[in-house]
């Protein structure tokens, strides 16, 4: 779990809380409480910093790739040096990235 300098995880951060099981972004503190927000929105609930976990998922969040896909439109629409041929190397990165996130997930 990314923590920042004081032992908290950062605002934004994706946590399990141990005893609910249940996922959620980090928003910050209320008194001796962590506040979460559900992944998808909704209503915050509270829970013990003790509890949090890091939350690692295999598949990224639908947010994050539409992130991702916009930000690789803007660069093809705004760079100055790519070709169809030639890309550059930050559309290089970007078509990888885009082409990984939205890759369905293999089957263990």
């Amino acid at each position: 779990m990314s923590k920042s300098s004081h032992g908290h995880p950062n605002v934004g951060a994706l946590v399990r809380d141990a005893a609910t099981n249940r996922v959620g972004v980090y928003m910050g503190k209320a008194g001796p409480f962590a506040m979460l927000r559900p992944v998808s929105g909704g209503r915050e609930w509270q829970a013990r910093p003790e509890d949090l976990r890091p939350e690692v998922s295999d598949h990224p969040r639908p947010a994050d790739v539409e992130q991702l896909r916009a930000a690789h439109r803007y660069h093809l629409e705004e760079c100055g040096t790519c070709t169809p041929d030639e890309p550059c190397d930050i559309e290089r990165v970007l078509s990888l990235a885009c082409e990984e996130a939205t890759r369905p997930a293999e089957s263990a």
